[in-house]
């Protein structure tokens, strides 16, 4: 039953490790991407620009060429680590980071029962406490997306890091965030 356990731990955190990290990217890929289609080219500048052998009608749209192509070079990267990575939405990308940085935080729950408070590793609740701080990440993810709608008008981002580094310590303390929730949940949903 040790090594079951042990191989579970170990499984658990390379795989929850290897997700969060490609979502991570695939976040920040996100990002770039988007910030590269908001770029715009000077119409003032009228001198053309030649750049590895192509020409442009002016810098700027030479640098927006050069970005391009820079990002793509490191997306074709991240596809070669995390091959799932070509996921149509964003929100999957959250949904997947959240739940994979929960797990770990669950996963290193446990080990800090084992190593801190020398719990005996088979009386840790190896798979309860991980999906339980899985759960943590997409109920954070959840509340991270109707907090603004109620709080603020207009629209809002979400700060994917926020969000992560929040799934990984509601994952890691699991137990006192749920405890938590329902403090607050039932005073407003009384029996």
């Amino acid at each position: 039953m040790k090594v079951i356990t042990a191989i579970t731990i170990v499984f658990g955190f390379a795989g929850s490790l290897y997700l969060g990290c490609g979502g991570i990217t695939s976040l920040e890929l996100s990002q770039q991407k988007t910030e590269i289609e908001k770029m715009v080219i000077d119409a003032r500048d009228t001198i053309p620009v030649i750049f590895d052998t192509l020409e442009f009608q002016n810098l700027s749209a030479a640098k927006i060429f050069k970005e391009d192509r820079n990002f793509e070079k490191r997306y074709q990267l991240a596809i070669s680590i995390f091959p799932w990575l070509n996921l149509p939405y964003t929100f999957l990308g959250l949904l997947i980071t959240s739940f994979a940085f929960g797990f770990f935080g669950g996963i290193v729950g446990i080990l800090k029962e084992i190593v801190l408070e020398d719990k005996p590793i088979e009386k840790t609740k190896v798979f309860s406490s991980s999906l339980l701080g899985g759960g943590a990440g997409i109920i954070i993810l959840s509340i991270s997306f109707i907090l603004p709608i109620i709080i603020v008008t207009g629209e809002t981002e979400v700060r994917s890091l926020s969000i992560v580094l929040a799934s990984l310590f509601g994952g890691l303390f699991n137990k006192r965030f749920f405890e938590w929730l329902s403090s607050i949940f039932g005073k407003i949903f009384k029996d």
